[in-house]
């Protein structure tokens, strides 16, 4: 006997679905181990942070009304440019193994359980309406400014060095 799904089930498929693909995002937007002078601590503070851009976002009118949305819309997430970039050059595609589980599962997991804290308790914010972010580290060449934030306001994030994420509304 084939049976229909419950409508409340793939409700639930689908939010859990949204839910792993945006932590895979936070995940690789933010270095899941201290590097030079991006410590431990900092790692918690800037997951966080990402998350609220990431929910900023789908209140804001310019960006998709959900995560998912937000977290696809074209050349918005390191992670899922490279990624797609990557696979087309043949390269190791490290948002799709977040996604799928093979890329550092226990800091994935660590930023789903933020995105899910956040959902649930969204205040205080670190990062209060801010809808941008780059990692100067992260830039090519390293410590470049782009372009896109010169009319930005800067959201000062205490606790991570503005080395690795400047944060913006």
């Amino acid at each position: 006997m084939i049976t229909t799904p419950d409508p409340l089930s793939q409700s639930a498929l689908r939010a859990a679905t949204e839910e792993c693909l945006v932590a895979a995002t936070i995940a690789t937007e933010v270095p899941p181990n201290p590097t030079g002078a991006f410590t431990a601590e900092m790692i918690p503070l800037a997951i966080r942070a990402v998350a609220e851009v990431m929910d900023n976002r789908t209140r804001a009118p310019q960006f998709a009304k959900t995560a998912l949305g937000v977290v696809l819309q074209p050349k918005q997430f390191s992670g899922v440019m490279r990624g797609i970039t990557a696979a087309a050059l043949g390269h190791r595609d490290i948002w799709l193994d977040a996604v799928s589980g093979a890329w550092k599962p226990d800091h994935v997991a660590r930023c789903l359980a933020e995105w899910r804290r956040l959902a649930r308790n969204p205040e205080p914010r670190l990062a209060p309406g801010a809808l941008f972010y780059y990692s100067p580290s992260g830039m090519i060449p390293k410590g470049r400014v782009p372009d896109w934030v010169a009319n930005l306001t800067p959201v000062p994030l205490v606790g991570v060095s503005e080395e690795f994420f400047r944060f913006f509304r």
